[in-house]
Protein backbone atom coordinates (compact mmCIF):
# COMPACT_ATOMS: atom_id res chain seq x y z
CA UNK A 1 0.00 0.00 0.00
CA UNK A 2 1.54 3.41 -1.02
CA UNK A 3 2.59 5.55 1.71
CA UNK A 4 1.92 8.80 1.78
CA UNK A 5 5.41 10.36 0.54
CA UNK A 6 4.46 8.33 -2.44
CA UNK A 7 0.80 9.76 -2.89
CA UNK A 8 2.54 13.61 -2.43
CA UNK A 9 5.10 12.73 -5.43
CA UNK A 10 2.42 11.37 -7.45
CA UNK A 11 0.27 14.09 -7.39
CA UNK A 12 2.98 16.67 -7.70
CA UNK A 13 4.17 14.81 -10.75
CA UNK A 14 0.45 14.48 -12.15
CA UNK A 15 0.42 18.46 -11.81
CA UNK A 16 4.42 19.34 -12.90
CA UNK A 17 4.10 17.06 -15.97
CA UNK A 18 1.50 18.98 -17.93
CA UNK A 19 2.73 21.98 -16.71
CA UNK A 20 6.14 21.13 -18.72
CA UNK A 21 4.11 20.17 -22.10
CA UNK A 22 2.15 23.15 -21.90
CA UNK A 23 5.15 25.58 -20.82
CA UNK A 24 7.06 23.77 -23.69
CA UNK A 25 4.54 23.86 -25.90
CA UNK A 26 3.80 27.58 -25.75
CA UNK A 27 7.80 28.16 -25.87
CA UNK A 28 7.24 26.08 -29.32
CA UNK A 29 4.64 28.21 -30.64
CA UNK A 30 6.15 31.49 -29.60
CA UNK A 31 9.59 30.61 -31.02
CA UNK A 32 7.67 29.44 -34.68
CA UNK A 33 5.64 33.03 -34.12
CA UNK A 34 8.99 34.76 -33.19
CA UNK A 35 10.13 33.53 -36.76
CA UNK A 36 7.30 33.83 -39.02
CA UNK A 37 7.04 37.11 -37.92
CA UNK A 38 10.84 38.14 -38.46
CA UNK A 39 10.37 36.82 -41.99
CA UNK A 40 6.98 39.06 -42.24
CA UNK A 41 8.59 41.97 -41.18
CA UNK A 42 11.96 40.94 -43.36
CA UNK A 43 9.61 40.84 -46.90
CA UNK A 44 8.23 44.10 -45.60
CA UNK A 45 11.57 46.02 -45.42
CA UNK A 46 11.95 44.97 -49.13
CA UNK A 47 8.79 45.51 -49.51
CA UNK A 48 9.47 48.99 -48.75
CA UNK A 49 12.88 49.59 -50.76
CA UNK A 50 11.33 48.42 -54.07
CA UNK A 51 8.45 51.04 -53.12
CA UNK A 52 11.69 53.35 -52.55
CA UNK A 53 13.07 52.68 -55.53
CA UNK A 54 9.59 53.07 -57.66
CA UNK A 55 9.37 56.40 -56.48
CA UNK A 56 12.88 57.34 -57.29
CA UNK A 57 11.54 56.10 -60.83
CA UNK A 58 8.77 57.85 -61.13
CA UNK A 59 10.71 61.47 -59.90
CA UNK A 60 13.73 60.84 -61.99
CA UNK A 61 10.77 60.24 -65.44
CA UNK A 62 8.96 63.17 -63.85
CA UNK A 63 12.08 65.41 -63.85
CA UNK A 64 12.96 64.28 -67.22
CA UNK A 65 9.15 64.73 -69.10
CA UNK A 66 7.98 67.63 -67.37
CA UNK A 67 10.66 70.07 -66.10
CA UNK A 68 13.32 69.69 -68.65
CA UNK A 69 10.05 69.60 -71.19
CA UNK A 70 9.19 73.13 -69.61
CA UNK A 71 12.66 74.47 -69.39
CA UNK A 72 13.11 73.96 -73.21
CA UNK A 73 9.57 75.52 -74.16
CA UNK A 74 10.76 78.74 -71.79
CA UNK A 75 14.74 78.85 -73.31
CA UNK A 76 13.00 78.93 -76.75
CA UNK A 77 9.95 81.33 -76.01
CA UNK A 78 13.10 83.47 -74.67
CA UNK A 79 15.10 83.04 -78.00
CA UNK A 80 12.20 84.06 -80.10
CA UNK A 81 12.26 86.93 -77.72
CA UNK A 82 15.15 87.66 -78.94
CA UNK A 83 14.69 88.44 -82.29
CA UNK A 84 11.96 91.36 -80.95
CA UNK A 85 14.46 93.27 -78.77
CA UNK A 86 16.52 95.65 -79.41
CA UNK A 87 17.49 97.55 -76.04
CA UNK A 88 21.23 96.15 -75.38
CA UNK A 89 20.57 95.88 -71.80
CA UNK A 90 17.50 93.22 -72.31
CA UNK A 91 19.64 91.34 -74.16
CA UNK A 92 22.65 90.79 -72.14
CA UNK A 93 19.67 89.71 -70.19
CA UNK A 94 18.14 87.27 -71.43
CA UNK A 95 21.03 85.76 -72.97
CA UNK A 96 22.42 84.97 -69.05
CA UNK A 97 19.01 83.58 -68.48
CA UNK A 98 19.53 81.14 -71.59
CA UNK A 99 22.99 80.46 -69.92
CA UNK A 100 21.43 80.16 -66.64
CA UNK A 101 18.51 77.76 -67.96
CA UNK A 102 21.22 75.50 -70.12
CA UNK A 103 23.38 75.02 -66.79
CA UNK A 104 20.70 74.12 -64.62
CA UNK A 105 19.06 71.99 -67.55
CA UNK A 106 22.74 69.85 -67.15
CA UNK A 107 22.48 69.50 -63.33
CA UNK A 108 19.15 68.62 -63.91
CA UNK A 109 19.96 65.35 -66.01
CA UNK A 110 22.79 64.60 -63.92
CA UNK A 111 20.27 64.57 -61.15
CA UNK A 112 17.91 62.10 -63.10
CA UNK A 113 20.39 60.16 -63.63
CA UNK A 114 22.11 59.84 -60.14
CA UNK A 115 18.16 59.14 -58.63
CA UNK A 116 17.26 56.40 -61.16
CA UNK A 117 19.78 55.80 -63.97
CA UNK A 118 18.19 54.54 -67.19
CA UNK A 119 20.41 51.10 -66.96
CA UNK A 120 18.21 50.23 -63.68
CA UNK A 121 14.95 50.71 -66.01
CA UNK A 122 16.23 47.42 -67.83
CA UNK A 123 18.36 45.43 -65.19
CA UNK A 124 21.48 46.36 -67.27
CA UNK A 125 24.17 45.83 -64.10
CA UNK A 126 27.43 46.57 -65.82
CA UNK A 127 25.67 49.86 -67.63
CA UNK A 128 24.75 50.54 -63.87
CA UNK A 129 27.42 50.47 -62.24
CA UNK A 130 29.81 52.06 -65.62
CA UNK A 131 27.31 55.24 -65.34
CA UNK A 132 27.54 55.51 -61.59
CA UNK A 133 31.29 55.31 -62.13
CA UNK A 134 31.44 58.38 -64.63
CA UNK A 135 28.41 60.09 -62.74
CA UNK A 136 30.60 60.25 -59.62
CA UNK A 137 33.23 61.02 -60.23
CA UNK A 138 35.26 64.91 -60.17
CA UNK A 139 37.78 66.95 -60.56
CA UNK A 140 39.51 65.33 -57.03
CA UNK A 141 38.06 61.65 -57.05
CA UNK A 142 37.82 59.53 -60.27
CA UNK A 143 35.68 56.29 -59.55
CA UNK A 144 36.38 53.71 -61.68
CA UNK A 145 34.46 50.68 -62.04
CA UNK A 146 35.08 46.93 -63.14
CA UNK A 147 32.25 44.59 -63.80
CA UNK A 148 33.42 40.75 -64.29
CA UNK A 149 29.63 39.29 -63.23
CA UNK A 150 27.97 36.56 -65.62
CA UNK A 151 25.02 35.51 -63.37
CA UNK A 152 21.44 37.02 -63.85
CA UNK A 153 20.40 38.64 -60.79
CA UNK A 154 16.89 39.54 -60.19
CA UNK A 155 16.53 43.40 -60.30
CA UNK A 156 15.54 44.07 -56.72
CA UNK A 157 18.96 42.21 -56.59
CA UNK A 158 20.52 44.99 -59.00
CA UNK A 159 18.96 47.68 -57.60
CA UNK A 160 20.40 46.88 -53.42
CA UNK A 161 23.96 46.58 -54.90
CA UNK A 162 23.47 49.68 -56.96
CA UNK A 163 22.38 51.61 -54.08
CA UNK A 164 24.84 50.30 -51.51
CA UNK A 165 27.74 51.02 -54.03
CA UNK A 166 26.55 54.98 -54.25
CA UNK A 167 26.13 54.85 -50.49
CA UNK A 168 29.04 53.49 -49.96
CA UNK A 169 30.86 55.10 -52.90
CA UNK A 170 29.19 59.02 -51.72
CA UNK A 171 30.96 58.68 -47.92
CA UNK A 172 34.14 57.30 -49.37
CA UNK A 173 34.00 60.50 -51.70
CA UNK A 174 32.72 63.24 -49.32
CA UNK A 175 34.79 61.85 -46.05
CA UNK A 176 38.56 60.23 -47.35
CA UNK A 177 38.30 62.84 -50.77
CA UNK A 178 40.55 59.96 -52.40
CA UNK A 179 42.13 60.31 -55.43
CA UNK A 180 40.69 56.78 -57.02
CA UNK A 181 37.47 55.06 -56.22
CA UNK A 182 37.96 51.29 -57.23
CA UNK A 183 34.69 49.40 -57.03
CA UNK A 184 34.70 45.96 -58.28
CA UNK A 185 32.04 43.33 -59.12
CA UNK A 186 32.69 39.69 -59.46
CA UNK A 187 31.03 36.40 -59.05
CA UNK A 188 31.60 32.86 -58.38
CA UNK A 189 29.10 30.46 -60.36
CA UNK A 190 30.72 27.13 -58.62
CA UNK A 191 30.45 28.47 -54.73
CA UNK A 192 27.09 30.37 -56.05
CA UNK A 193 28.43 33.98 -54.29
CA UNK A 194 28.81 37.24 -55.61
CA UNK A 195 31.31 39.67 -54.55
CA UNK A 196 31.10 43.61 -54.52
CA UNK A 197 34.71 44.79 -53.70
CA UNK A 198 34.95 49.01 -52.75
CA UNK A 199 38.82 49.99 -52.69
CA UNK A 200 40.90 53.66 -52.02
CA UNK A 201 43.71 54.62 -50.61
CA UNK A 202 43.79 56.97 -47.41
CA UNK A 203 46.04 60.15 -47.51
CA UNK A 204 46.73 59.96 -44.01
CA UNK A 205 48.54 57.56 -42.14
CA UNK A 206 46.54 55.45 -39.94
CA UNK A 207 48.48 54.47 -36.70
CA UNK A 208 45.98 52.21 -35.84
CA UNK A 209 43.40 49.53 -36.14
CA UNK A 210 40.50 51.63 -34.39
CA UNK A 211 41.06 54.81 -36.60
CA UNK A 212 40.91 52.47 -39.34
CA UNK A 213 38.03 51.35 -38.33
CA UNK A 214 36.28 54.24 -37.46
CA UNK A 215 37.31 55.60 -41.26
CA UNK A 216 35.24 52.58 -42.82
CA UNK A 217 32.28 52.43 -40.45
CA UNK A 218 30.92 56.06 -40.03
CA UNK A 219 27.61 55.25 -38.58
CA UNK A 220 24.77 57.71 -39.53
CA UNK A 221 21.80 57.53 -41.51
CA UNK A 222 23.59 56.61 -45.02
CA UNK A 223 25.45 53.49 -42.82
CA UNK A 224 21.92 52.41 -41.54
CA UNK A 225 20.20 52.29 -44.88
CA UNK A 226 23.02 50.23 -46.31
CA UNK A 227 22.81 48.08 -43.52
CA UNK A 228 19.36 47.42 -44.04
CA UNK A 229 20.31 46.63 -47.44
CA UNK A 230 22.34 43.77 -47.08
CA UNK A 231 19.97 42.52 -44.59
CA UNK A 232 17.74 42.18 -48.06
CA UNK A 233 20.41 40.23 -50.11
CA UNK A 234 21.65 38.40 -47.18
CA UNK A 235 25.00 39.60 -47.21
CA UNK A 236 27.94 40.18 -45.13
CA UNK A 237 30.84 43.06 -45.24
CA UNK A 238 34.55 42.91 -44.40
CA UNK A 239 36.84 45.56 -44.01
CA UNK A 240 40.13 45.37 -44.60
CA UNK A 241 43.25 47.92 -44.56
CA UNK A 242 47.06 47.35 -45.62
CA UNK A 243 49.21 49.88 -46.71
CA UNK A 244 46.85 52.75 -46.73
CA UNK A 245 44.53 50.84 -48.66
CA UNK A 246 40.81 50.40 -47.40
CA UNK A 247 38.77 48.03 -49.03
CA UNK A 248 35.18 47.18 -48.49
CA UNK A 249 33.67 43.94 -49.31
CA UNK A 250 30.41 42.87 -49.59
CA UNK A 251 29.56 39.10 -49.80
CA UNK A 252 26.36 37.80 -51.04
CA UNK A 253 24.53 34.64 -51.88
CA UNK A 254 23.47 34.17 -55.52
CA UNK A 255 19.68 32.69 -55.77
Amino acid sequence: MPNQADLLIHEVALILIPAFFITAGVIVVSVFQIIRLRRVMARYKAFQFQEVEKERKRIANDLHDYVAGKLVVIRGNLLESLKKIDNPDVMRSVHKSLDDIGTFHDDLRYQVEYIYPKELMVNNLRGSFEKLAEEMSNAQTKVIADVEFTTELTRPQTHQLFRIAQETTSNIIAYSKPKNVFISLTDDEVKKYGELSIAYHYPDVVKTDRQANRLLRREGRGRFVINERLKILKATTTWYQEDGIFQDITRFPLK
